[in-house]
């Protein structure tokens, strides 16, 4: 049980949330499709790892080789271990949060589609300048070419986000709706919805910020950035943490919730 979970127990919050919860909640249904699953993690010679976690109970750092997730038995896909009721907390959550988040992803690429578009104009001419100075005719014809590419690369692109985002964020929200009532089913179908409005890219690549460095290469960096795709996802947590097919990991037991 986690620290959240414990605090939340004795809250007015939760034991709302609990209460409106059970009176949909299915505890046959669930434990039909998802379980606790103890698993390792490996290491490169097959060994289980020793991981660093912090007992919530007693806030010191402890090791263990096995950790506990929830598993979708139909994909063997495994999810943060939590507490249905702080599940249904955290559904609450992002649906009121979608809204917001969904007004900045648009705001985000109405920006950054000109932006971008200026920029690849802006270095296509320094290429041609470039090449007509040094009479590389044939680098010319593919500098032009590359800049017509990733020019319709760069507007179907803003274009596709900001016409796509009001449909995810309609989905993720009664996905998220849903989550009060089934905790794990509503994860699941936030976290797919997320992963796919995120073009199938890992939350563990989370960054939207345009780096630029402080040395001669400001222009190059900053164009690199604004050209890669950038991951800010609303509900992390809610993302597929590993599977039990993964290499690495090696399951211990399961139980049903």
């Amino acid at each position: 049980m986690s620290n959240i979970t414990s605090i939340f127990n004795f809250s007015h919050i939760a034991r709302c949330f609990e209460g409106v919860s059970s009176l949909t909640r299915s505890t046959h249904f669930i434990s039909a499709t998802f379980q606790r699953t103890w698993v390792n993690k490996l290491d490169a010679a097959g060994q289980p790892r020793l991981l660093e976690v912090i007992d919530l109970r007693t806030r010191n750092i402890v090791h263990t080789p096995m950790l506990s997730y929830i598993e979708d038995i139909s994909t063997g896909d495994l999810y943060l271990d939590e507490v249905w009721h702080i599940l249904a907390i955290k559904c609450a959550a992002v649906a009121l949060g979608i809204p917001f988040y969904a007004v900045l992803v648009e705001v985000y690429y109405l920006i950054k589609t000109p932006l971008l578009l200026t920029a690849l104009a802006f270095d296509m001419i320094q290429q041609v300048g470039k090449n007509l100075y040094e009479q590389k005719c044939n680098q010319l014809k593919s500098s032009l070419l590359d800049y017509l590419i990733e020019t319709k690369t760069a507007l179907t692109e803003g274009i596709w986000k900001m016409v796509s985002t009001p449909f995810y964020a309609i989905g993720m929200e009664f996905a998220a709706i849903y989550g009060i009532f089934d905790q794990y089913s509503g994860r699941k179908a936030v976290a797919a919805i997320e992963y796919s409005w995120q073009n199938h890219t890992s939350y563990k690549e989370q960054g939207a910020c345009l780096a630029i460095s402080g040395g001669e290469n400001d222009w190059e960096t900053f164009f690199t950035s604004l050209k890669k795709m950038h991951v800010n996802y609303l509900a992390k947590c809610f993302q597929v943490k590993a599977n039990i097919n993964d290499r690495h990991i090696r399951v211990v037991c399961s139980k049903p919730l």
